[in-house]
């Protein structure tokens, strides 16, 4: 197995990962278009296909996805940037699409 089939492969097992459901991870809002959500980070409670719900310490807030890059933590304390614009749609479709180029 050479390194790029290698590279392909950890892409597919985080992508897996990433595209079913968000709901349960740790996520930090790296870059915004909305300098002011920059910074917030709490727990995934829900998602829909254009935002997600997000727990706090402070409070629940619904961000969007798109123009936002994401710091998602799996459970297996990974941590991966990622761009919202890929985890735009529901977690059902989102499953059956191919890898994003990251």
């Amino acid at each position: 197995m050479n390194l790029k089939t290698r590279k392909k492969d950890r892409l597919s097992e985080v992508w897996s990962k990433l595209a079913a459901t968000l709901c349960g991870l740790k996520l930090i809002i790296k870059e915004s278009s909305s300098k002011e959500l920059e910074g917030i980070k709490g727990l995934v409670l829900e998602e829909t296909a254009q935002m997600i719900k997000l727990k706090t310490e402070e409070k629940t807030i619904w961000i969007p996805k798109k123009n936002q890059f994401f710091e998602i933590e799996l459970k297996n304390g990974l941590k991966y940037l990622v761009d919202g614009k890929i985890l735009l749609g529901k977690p059902e479709a989102r499953i059956k699409r191919k890898i994003p180029n990251w």
